[in-house]
């Protein structure tokens, strides 16, 4: 089903069933890669910078509206299953960014055309620079050890982000320490104990209304350092350590992945 909000040229799809997601995004990745090799195929004398640089750039931009709006999905949809399905859909763009970026047929093609503007000239330094980010000058050996290791960081990243957003951490608040909060408004959105205390979580709007509004430093301290900030803090920070190691492995040329079983 699509709502369509006033003036927008488009629908935007807000509610989805059960499987919906990931056929979507894997619609958008087959239409993606049909245009990317049509651009890899082209036969020399008929390339331009229009129809290689200008058409990658306009299929990369199509799949990203296709599925950023199924990402949003992961932290906002109010189901937990499509909202997992959501979850899932970021880490398979992310994987898809890298294999594209890895492609040497598409980067040879790409790098080997003439910008003829200053326009043109950016949009060429931005696409061949992000190619080469991805190990683009690199050995075919010591790239496919890129890939790898990106599309393991990947995992890492959607794992660490699929955590805080399913975190359920709440706080105990009695009234007085909740003073400053709009009571008809954002206090209005808190539960309550079967005592009169709000139960407050770390979700964004529950924090927001907090650190903007609590008058009491106390208050406004458990929230931040004690709660907020230390979300999933027992398996992200194994995550995070993880994801730094690969990031310095890939950036320093060290190319031997991390022995043993990625942390659960």
């Amino acid at each position: 089903m699509t709502d369509t909000a006033p003036g927008s040229k488009s629908p935007i799809q807000t509610r989805y069933s059960l499987g919906d997601i990931p056929k979507l995004s894997a619609a958008a990745e087959v239409t993606a890669n049909a245009s990317l090799n049509a651009i890899a195929a082209l036969p020399l004398g008929e390339r331009s910078f229009d129809n290689t640089v200008v058409a990658f750039d306009r299929v990369m931009t199509d799949y990203a509206d296709a599925v950023c709006p199924l990402v949003l999905m992961g932290n906002v949809y109010p189901d937990a299953k499509v909202a997992a399905e959501g979850m899932a859909c970021e880490e398979s763009a992310a994987i898809f960014d890298t294999r594209v970026y890895t492609r040497r047929d598409l980067y040879d093609v790409l790098r080997a055309q003439t910008p003829r503007t200053p326009g043109e000239s950016r949009l060429y330094e931005v696409t061949i620079r992000a190619f080469e980010k991805n190990g683009l000058k690199l050995s075919e050996d010591r790239l496919a050890k890129v890939r790898e290791m990106k599309t393991t960081l990947s995992g890492l990243e959607t794992r660490y982000s699929a955590n805080l957003n399913n975190d359920t951490t709440t706080l105990v608040f009695p009234a007085d320490e909740l003073e400053g909060i709009p009571p008809a408004s954002s206090r209005a959105t808190f539960s309550k104990t079967a005592e009169g205390s709000y139960l407050v979580t770390t979700k964004y709007p529950d924090y927001l209304a907090v650190m903007t509004y609590a008058e009491r430093d106390e208050t406004r301290r458990r929230m931040y350092g004690g709660a907020y900030n230390n979300r999933q803090a027992d398996v992200n920070t194994a995550l995070l350590e993880e994801a730094i190691v690969l990031r310095q492995k890939i950036a320093g040329g060290s190319w031997d992945m991390p022995h043993g079983p990625t942390t659960g």
